[in-house]
């Protein structure tokens, strides 16, 4: 009978406390809120850290609802526009924003062009071992 209810206890689905649940919604509005920053033109990178206010009703703490951003933009970006725009999405967040570093330059040109002299120099050898000999 003890192993039968200890057994039933193992295999019982977790179920997430209100603060869990809280925190759960949270993290998506945080994903979704960076989502739509980062379609902002000029913005590289954002993070996002929103906190629902909550009343916790084990214990009866309240906690205030506070918001978070920090929006990492191109060195050329309208940084005017781009805080007025992150503004409308969180009105009331905590709002940073950097300035990133200048992209560096591409060196894949130089890259594909000596894959480019290998694959052929890898080609040229491969036909020179098996050309015929008489």
């Amino acid at each position: 009978m003890v192993a039968s209810a200890v057994f039933a206890c193992a295999c019982a689905p977790e179920i997430p406390s209100p603060r869990e649940r809280a925190a759960s919604s949270d993290l998506a509005a945080d994903a979704a809120l960076e989502h739509q920053l980062v379609a902002i033109p000029g913005v590289a990178a954002a993070h996002a850290a929103i906190h629902s206010a909550f009343h916790d009703p084990l214990t009866g703490a309240e906690s205030a609802a506070a918001a978070s951003l920090l929006v990492v933009i191109a060195p050329t970006a309208d940084r005017r526009a781009i805080e007025a725009a992150a503004h409308q999405l969180a009105p009331t967040a905590t709002l940073a924003i950097v300035t990133g570093p200048a992209p560096a330059p591409s060196s894949h040109k130089a890259l594909a062009i000596a894959g480019l002299v290998v694959v052929l120099g890898a080609a040229g050898f491969v036909a020179w071992r098996t050309r015929p000999t008489a």
